[in-house]
């Protein structure tokens, strides 16, 4: 990431230096930002539950990323890079680090907290993994504290041994409790750094958005946060655990048994991804590893709208989008003005069919007359149709209120496209200004000013209004207000949903669109 010149920079053997329940860290100022990285939030064994660092003597530095959890996909190739910039870290088990942006190291400051959980499903992906999630932008704009973490994943975070109890009873949701483990440290820690950890906001992206809501659903996580934030993270509308096919076909590929569980802690690296990848193909018949995720069960109560919210958290306020594209495909590219009538319906049909391609057509020319029609095929219904219900069932139960957003920029990267998944991280973080293939003039600067601060605000009172946008009304099952996020921004209200009925023409859970 292009970052700006450094004007100033603090770091010596007297500060900037904080104490912490465990002991002392030192980290570094930089025009005007307490960094503080590779914090150690806890530890853990192998599969077993996470526990508080042991206290320590003298100084830690705190200048460094901390590891982040092993990969297992092998061969990974570095796409899209451009458009999203990525960089890649240390990988190991122990990787419960989070990292901090502060303006403040006074206890008294009482800064609200944004707290990022990755994307990269339950199987991959790391607080670092993107460079849009430097959260230095964040924190020194709306003078919060900005927080991304690491934690245990995969094989790593998900492997349900829960039926040999003991110290295995809740293997199944390692990396969840790693999550809660990373929120209680905030709530014993944060007041040094600045933050007031009675206003904690937890927010996500993809699989990060997944992990806010299995926090909702988890009693472990109560009173730890405040607020919830979901970036395209609703893509199903029930539990999605397999691990009572892949667990004993793990096992039965390591010749491991219930005599002999604690052998696992031996096994390396590379013997533990062999027999993840064998069982999976063999069970699941699945190539890559998305089996991963959290176990229903006493920690975990399951997905929302298959089990019902938790009373407990209908106090909690809601903001919750995704991209007009996300993941089907490429977005089509190309200066559209060079495109005849029948070169775009043609795209269009490519993707949907010539015997719906007009009407599609038509709706989205409806629902989004400031965009280019085009674009209609590229429109998302995998985490659209799903977050619909997920709201609904979240509005019946719920007294804090619901805020929904689309994300409907075109870049100009390749002569005009959609970002997909992920494309507003850059945006909200407030750091879209550092990457070049974002960047649209007198339209990038306005959108990511207007996202960051309607984040920020709702990070500070729940609610995303104010001076820097439009007013955003909250939704609800009658009028279903959407904020539109883009190259122009608007609210509009139940704009979309004769186009997706159109895509998707089914019924899905218990909402007809």
């Amino acid at each position: 990431m292009y970052r700006e010149k450094v004007t100033q920079f603090l770091c010596s053997d007297t500060e900037p230096i904080v104490q912490t329940k465990a002991g002392k860290l030192r980290g570094f100022q930089v025009n005007g930002t307490y960094t503080f990285y590779g914090i150690k939030y806890a530890d853990a064994e192998r599969f077993k539950a996470p526990r508080p660092v042991e206290p320590w003597d003298g100084v830690k530095d705190a200048i460094e990323y901390g590891y982040c959890c092993p990969d297992i996909i092998r061969g990974e190739e570095p796409w899209g890079w451009f458009l999203y910039p990525r960089r890649k870290y240390f990988g190991n088990e122990n990787c419960q680090y989070l990292n901090l942006w502060t303006q403040h190291l006074d206890p008294e400051a009482k800064r609200p907290v944004m707290v990022w959980i990755h994307g990269g499903g339950y199987f991959g992906g790391s607080g670092i993994d993107l460079e849009a999630y430097d959260g230095e932008d964040l924190s020194r704009d709306g003078d919060v504290v900005a927080i991304t973490l690491n934690h245990r994943l995969n094989i790593y975070g998900f492997f349900n041994l829960n039926e040999f109890g003991g110290e295995y009873a809740n293997s199944g949701n390692a990396g969840i409790a790693d999550l809660v483990a990373a929120l209680v440290w905030v709530r014993e820690n944060i007041a040094q750094f600045g933050g007031d950890p009675d206003n904690v906001t937890i927010m996500g992206q993809s699989g990060g958005g997944g992990k806010v809501t299995t926090l909702l659903q988890t009693a472990a996580a109560d009173g730890l946060y405040h607020k919830v934030i979901l970036q395209s993270g609703v893509i199903g509308t029930k539990d999605n655990d397999r691990s009572a096919l892949l667990t004993p076909a793990i096992l039965e590929e390591l010749h491991i048994t219930g005599a002999n569980l604690d052998d696992l802690s031996q096994l390396s690296h590379d013997q533990l991804v062999d027999a993840a990848e064998a069982a999976t193909k063999r069970v699941l018949g699945m190539g890559k590893p998305l089996a991963w995720g959290p176990v229903p069960g006493d920690y975990y109560r399951g997905y929302p709208t298959e089990h019902g919210f938790r009373k407990e958290t209908e106090d909690i306020p809601m903001l919750i989008g995704c991209n007009l594209f996300e993941l089907d495909g490429t977005s089509p590219a190309g200066v559209k003005s060079r495109l005849t009538p029948e070169e775009k319906r043609a795209m269009v049909a490519e993707r949907v069919g010539e015997k719906t391609a007009d009407e599609v057509m038509a709706e989205f020319g409806k629902a989004y007359p400031e965009m280019d029609v085009s674009y209609a095929g590229a429109t998302d219904i995998r985490f659209r149709i799903p977050q619909l219900l997920f709201m609904e069932k979240r509005y019946e139960m719920a007294k804090a209120p619901v805020w929904c957003y689309m994300f409907t920029y075109e870049s100009l990267f390749m002569g005009g496209v959609l970002p997909g998944h992920g494309g507003e991280l850059p945006f909200m973080f407030g750091n879209a200004d550092h990457n070049v293939a974002m960047f649209r003039e007198g339209v990038s600067g306005r959108l990511m000013a207007e996202m960051e601060r309607s984040w920020l605000s709702f990070a500070y009172t729940g609610n995303p209004n104010g001076s820097h946008i439009a007013k955003w009304e909250a939704w609800d099952p009658e009028r279903r207000a959407c904020m539109n996020l883009g190259c122009t921004t608007v609210l509009k209200h139940g704009h979309d949903e004769r186009l997706l009925q159109l895509l998707k023409n089914k019924e899905i859970g218990e909402i007809k669109i």
